[in-house]
């Protein structure tokens, strides 16, 4: 059963969302940011340069893009606006001029007049976070799609759009002078949604990856080194593919596909098989009309999850990664209406990986950060225990994971009066939902006083849950009856010390008759 709960405060409806299952929770805290009309896609960079990921988004009706300035705890209030030459529907940010400084470039579908524009437009972070106005670069007709590359390593960022409306994809080679060259159209396929690079056969050259809606197909076009690609390879969607999203699946070192299927409610798993071939798509169903995906480590497993927003559904799906690669239903998460571009990062700087999810029909941007799940291993403490002085006591605690992935925790054993300890060994490994008894042996000095406690605390942390667990409890000293030397044993040497008071005038015993 999933629960919801909800509080409202600030005028930027903040609200907190815990959703739970049997053995885990994930929680966060989300605020909606108005920012305009029509938002579509967004993108992340640290565009002010002060150490903290900052928003970028395209809006469609407002011709106009919006720079959202983190403040380094996830707060996104300052934002600014920057005037675009027709309806931004996508939004790149790249550094073309190679000043360190993250550039934006945004692509057009209509313009003012309701006519189809075939143009980007460059914007020049002049440094801070400010941006100059537009440079119009012409390309293929309705660039719904656009992605950066370095075609030939030569050190240049290229361009590469996908041409909804033209059917083809346009390669802009960067000439190194801030120009680029004539669009070179190439690849005709029906209604392409998207395009992406990455290297999928591990030759250092930047490879590309097409979707094309109105074929049903996912393509591959693999970079031969000099700036020219193979013919494309075709592989089969289910209906509509919408999104090329590139992650290392079961982190084998290759890139694999996550494609939503904008006309079937689906998003498509594609396996790479090390050269830049793939395997036959694997389904996973998502809400209506899913649009992006990413793929944040949400319950921090060391495995990618899946985070796909659903157009009509108006929440974004989180999958989780339950190991060889296979995704299992999380939960549905409300974003806002129309939600169309999901981003992540860490936005407050907690180790944690956030979200954030452009809403075109809400007008806003929902900023999701991560509340720490209540993963990892518990500690509790076993009952008290009493020993003789001179002795040694074994204590007991009890270590259980609650996760649902192995575990490892890292022991520390501390004591109150600086006694002899015996830590267990370390770190202990724990199986899911494991329960596993640890024993700390305790030397009680035979200086101790009689009913002297000692204050016993096991802690630590596990690799799922970085922060500190401990348990503690008491050692209490006794005396030994019959140990009338005090030397914590009871032995020969207890006789002769007895002998040598009755009949030698010997020091008194102690401990004759245990007397406590």
């Amino acid at each position: 059963m999933k629960k919801l709960l909800m509080t409202s405060g600030g005028m930027l409806f903040l609200f907190f969302l815990s959703f739970s299952d049997s053995s885990s929770t994930i929680s966060f805290q989300k605020t909606d940011y108005p920012i305009g009309n029509r938002p579509e896609f967004g993108t992340v960079g640290d565009f002010d340069k002060d150490g903290d990921l900052d928003l970028a988004v395209g809006k469609w009706f407002d011709e106009n893009f919006s720079i959202l300035f983190n403040d380094g705890q996830g707060d996104f209030s300052s934002i600014v606006n920057y005037p675009d030459s027709s309806g931004c529907l996508n939004i790149l940010a790249v550094d073309i001029d190679k000043d360190t400084d993250l550039d934006i470039i945004t692509s057009h579908w209509y313009n003012s007049l309701g006519m189809v524009d075939s143009t980007l437009s460059l914007f020049y972070n002049q440094g801070g976070g400010t941006f100059s106005g537009p440079t119009l670069i012409q390309t293929g007709k309705a660039p719904l799609a656009l992605t950066s590359l370095d075609l030939e390593n030569d050190g240049d960022i290229d361009l590469v759009t996908a041409n909804y409306e033209g059917g083809d994809i346009t390669i802009l080679k960067n000439l190194g002078s801030e120009a680029f060259d004539t669009p070179l159209h190439m690849v005709p396929g029906s209604l392409p949604t998207d395009v992406a690079s990455a290297d999928f056969d591990n030759d250092g050259f930047a490879d590309l990856v097409v979707t094309y809606r109105g074929d049903n197909t996912v393509s591959i076009l693999l970079n031969q080194g000099n700036g020219t690609f193979a013919p494309k390879v075709d592989y089969v969607s289910n209906t509509g593919p919408r999104f090329a999203g590139i992650f290392d699946l079961d982190q084998d070192g290759d890139l694999d596909l996550g494609v939503p299927d904008f006309d079937a409610s689906q998003i498509s798993v594609y396996k790479n098989q090390g050269n830049g071939t793939f395997d036959t798509a694997v389904y996973y169903p998502t809400g209506y009309r899913p649009n992006s995906v990413v793929f944040p480590d949400l319950d921090k497993d060391g495995d990618p999850d899946l985070a796909v927003s659903s157009f009509y559904d108006n929440y974004f799906t989180y999958l989780e990664d339950i190991g060889n690669g296979q995704f299992a239903f999380g939960f549905d998460q409300f974003s806002g209406n129309g939600p169309i571009s999901a981003l992540s990062g860490d936005w407050n700087q907690d180790g944690w990986v956030d979200l954030a999810v452009t809403n075109t029909y809400s007008h806003n941007i929902s900023v999701f950060l991560t509340i720490p799940a209540i993963y990892g291993v518990r500690v509790l403490a076993g009952s008290d225990e009493f020993g003789y002085k001179g002795g040694t006591v074994n204590v007991e605690f009890n270590l259980k994971n609650t996760g649902q992935v192995i575990d490892s925790f890292q022991v520390t054993v501390s004591d109150s009066l600086g006694w002899t300890i015996s830590p267990p060994l370390s770190p202990v490994q724990l199986m899911p939902a494991q329960e596993v008894l640890v024993s700390v042996g305790v030397h009680i000095p035979t200086t101790a006083l009689e009913g002297t406690k000692n204050k016993i605390t096991l802690s630590g942390a596990s690799l799922s849950s970085p922060a500190s667990q401990s348990a503690s409890l008491y050692v209490t000293a006794l005396e030994l009856c019959g140990d009338v030397n005090n030397d914590g044993k009871l032995n020969l040497a207890d006789i002769i010390y007895y002998v040598n008071f009755m009949f030698k005038d010997g020091p008194a015993p102690c401990n004759l008759l245990g007397i406590r």
